[in-house]
Order: structure tokens, then C-alpha cells, then sequence
């Protein structure tokens, strides 16, 4: 009996984990601005922001069990259009199962590696916006409600400008 019970404990305690870390994510978010660049993203406050890089072109987000979220700008020094831009982030999946290409931005998503990776980017003349989601390919059920929030909340702005809004 003694057995039975503590084994019931267990599983009752690993399943209360999974529950509360998922629903951690569910939680309370913060907002990143960037002011050089303009654009702004809402994340879960349990994510942990690294510091700034020296150009201040971004940051990145982690929550220290393989999800983590890049945001940063950069110059459209290539000059490239929406559909160069994606074609160009092709490059660093090992296959694509998703994309959709608007005026402005583009989302592809697939796999690289054992991870889950999911790209959205606002193209303007002079600028590019990245969001950049990578995370196990296990633990998609756990992030899938996340990745869908930050996702909707990534807002282009003018470089050093007013975010949400394009130029």
C-alpha cells in the first residue's frame, strides 16, 4: 500500500510541474521596446532577458528549458523586398512547413534540427524587424499558446521612432 501511494504521489506531483509551468507562460507579460530600431514585442515576464548586445539592435529571451526568443533590427542594406527577405531566411531552416508572405512581413516556421522554429519579419526600405522563436520539438504542446501571443504582439515602428507603426 505504502508502494501504491507514494508512487500516486509522484505521478500526482509531475503532473502539477507540467500543469504550473505551462500555465506560468499563461501568466503575467512585459513589453520590449526597442528605441533604436522602434519595434516592440510582448513576452512572458518568466522569461529571462539578456543583456543588451553594444549596438542595442535587440535582445534575447529565455526561459532556460530550450525556448528561447530573439528580437532585434537591423539596416535593409540589401535593399531586399518581402518575398528576398524570405527567400533569405529560408536559408537557416532545415525544411519550411509553414509560410505566408504579406506586403510588409512574412512568418515561415519548420524545424531545424530537434528544434521548432518560428520567424516573423516586418521588411521596410531601410529597415528589417526579426522575431525569431526556437524551442524543442517535444515541448510543442507547452509553447505552441505562447509562441501564438508574442507572435500577435510583434509591432514594427519607425527606426527610433513611435512603436507600432510602419514606415
Amino acid at each position: 500500500m505504502k508502494r501504491k501511494l507514494s508512487f500516486e504521489a509522484a505521478a500526482v506531483s509531475a503532473w502539477l510541474v507540467i500543469i504550473l509551468s505551462s500555465a506560468s507562460f499563461a501568466g503575467e507579460y512585459a513589453t520590449y521596446y526597442n528605441g533604436r530600431f522602434g519595434f516592440s514585442v510582448s513576452y512572458p515576464s518568466v522569461l529571462e532577458m539578456g543583456t543588451a548586445p553594444e549596438n542595442d539592435d535587440g535582445r534575447r529571451f529565455s526561459d532556460g528549458q530550450g525556448f528561447v526568443l530573439t528580437v532585434y533590427g537591423s539596416h535593409n542594406i540589401d535593399g531586399l523586398n518581402v518575398k528576398g527577405a524570405a527567400e533569405a531566411a529560408r536559408e537557416y531552416f532545415d525544411k519550411v512547413t509553414y509560410e505566408t508572405i504579406r506586403k510588409r512581413w512574412f512568418v515561415l516556421s519548420g524545424y531545424r534540427g530537434d528544434s521548432i522554429v518560428y520567424w516573423k519579419q516586418w521588411v521596410g526600405t531601410d529597415f528589417l524587424h526579426c522575431l525569431l522563436m526556437e524551442y524543442p520539438r517535444e515541448k510543442k504542446k507547452e509553447y505552441d499558446l505562447m509562441v501564438g501571443k508574442i507572435a500577435g504582439s510583434f509591432s514594427p515602428g519607425e527606426p527610433g521612432g513611435n512603436p507600432g507603426t510602419v514606415p
